[in-house]
């Protein structure tokens, strides 16, 4: 009879062995997985943060070249605007009578966002007809 102990003994020894192996292996592949990605978490965020950044210089430079060319009808583009460590370009703008269409992009942590701008220009004032992000020009 002891022998028949000693054997369920040690079968018994094994499984709690094996789960406790088991339960570490998954806690370990838990922790492993919330750690990765809580990084992509961060790259994300990062990517948004530049997105927003890139947006607001690009629309910056938009706000800039309609001041422009209500103080000078020829204003042409082709202009870098630094603010801080951030830039954007006024690309060169297609003039057309009263009728401007104004190019901008920014660039910020590999995001580019670029704006493209139909405006008419009246005395000492500019009516916007469309502001959009736009791919590409």
């Amino acid at each position: 009879m002891s022998g028949k102990t000693k054997n369920s003994q040690s079968f018994a020894g094994y499984i709690i062995l094996t789960s406790v192996l088991l339960i570490g292996s998954l806690t370990t592949l838990l922790i492993v997985g919330l750690a990765f990605r809580s990084l992509g978490g961060l790259e994300d965020e990062r990517f948004q943060e530049n997105a927003t950044i890139a947006r607001a210089m690009s629309n910056a430079c938009v706000e800039e070249a309609l001041r422009a060319i209500i103080e000078a009808a020829s204003y042409a583009g082709g202009v870098t605007l630094t603010l801080g460590s951030y830039s954007c370009d006024i690309l060169p703008v297609i003039r057309s009578g009263n009728n401007y269409t104004i190019p901008t992009q920014s660039s910020v942590g590999g995001v580019t966002k670029k704006n493209l701008i139909l405006s008419q220009r009246g005395t000492g004032i500019m009516r916007v007809d469309s502001w959009q992000d736009v791919p590409d020009f």
